[in-house]
C-alpha cells in the first residue's frame, strides 16, 4: 500500500487537535470518492505512523475515528523541514487537522500535505510523489 503513494503529488497544512473548530473540518468516515483532486481539511487520532515508509522519506500515518479511516502523506521535502517539536505531533493517539489534496491511490483515498498557497493549487495526473 505504502508504495502505491510513489505516483502521487506534494500539499497541506497542520493544525493540532486545540485549534478553532472550523465548519469546513470533517472526520475521516466523511471522506469519500467525490472529494478526489479537491483541498480536503480532516481532523482525527493518529492510528497508524511511520516515518519514512519503504526508504522514500517522509512520513505516513492513518487517520481515523470510530467509523473510518483515511491515510495521509507528508512529502520528505517538508518532513525533513520541520523541527523536533514539529514532527512530535505526528505521534499514534494524537489528534489532528490535517488539509491537503485528496487522492486515490489504488483503492486507498490519501490526503497528500504539505505547505501551499490553495489560491495556487493545480492538480496534475503526473504529477511526481516520494
Amino acid at each position: 500500500m505504502i508504495s502505491k503513494l510513489i505516483s502521487i503529488m506534494v500539499l497541506l497544512a497542520v493544525c493540532l487537535s486545540g485549534c478553532a473548530p472550523d465548519a469546513n473540518t470533517i472526520t475521516p468516515d466523511q471522506v469519500d470518492m467525490s472529494m478526489i483532486d479537491q483541498i480536503v481539511k480532516v481532523k482525527g487520532k493518529i492510528t497508524y505512523a511511520v516515518e519514512n515508509p519503504m526508504g522514500v522519506g517522509g512520513m505516513y500515518l492513518k487517520l481515523g475515528n470510530s467509523k473510518g479511516e483515511v491515510d495521509v502523506r507528508i512529502q520528505p521535502e517538508l518532513w525533513d523541514s520541520y523541527q523536533a517539536g514539529e514532527k512530535a505531533i505526528y505521534g499514534e493517539g494524537k489528534t489532528v487537522t490535517v488539509e491537503g489534496i485528496l487522492f486515490k491511490v489504488g483503492t486507498d483515498l490519501v490526503v497528500v500535505h504539505g505547505k501551499y498557497n490553495s489560491a495556487n493549487v493545480s492538480v496534475t495526473s503526473n504529477s511526481s510523489i516520494r
